[in-house]
């Protein structure tokens, strides 16, 4: 009977990244209210092929994506609207997905 594969292992790096503050903003400045970071995942992974695996959409972010009135619309028409950044530690975020909804429910995580 072949043996079970071996449990993966934080990494230091990973265990350093733990010990800060997790607390993001919606803006780089200080006068953006702070929220709890509410997930992490961490993965060798692509993040896109992942979040899709799991029925989550990419979305747009208006800092990232410079989202003009016409992608606006576009995006709009397909209920995927741009989001907000979330900064950590001063960083934007790298990406954002959305859950299949509408324009008043949506669920966001980045």
């Amino acid at each position: 009977m072949p043996s079970p594969p071996p449990v993966p292992t934080l990494t230091s790096n990973v265990c350093k990244v733990l010990e800060r503050q997790l607390i993001v903003k919606p803006g780089s400045t200080s006068w953006h209210a702070p929220q709890p970071v509410n997930a992490i995942l961490i993965t060798d992974q692509p993040l896109e092929d992942l979040m899709g695996d799991i029925g989550w959409y990419k979305n747009h972010t208006y800092t990232r994506n410079h989202i003009n009135l016409f992608t606006y619309i576009q995006l709009a028409l397909q209920n995927l609207l741009p989001v907000s950044e979330l900064y950590l530690w001063g960083q934007p975020a790298t990406s954002a997905f959305q859950m299949p909804g509408d324009w008043i429910e949506r669920i966001h995580i980045r």
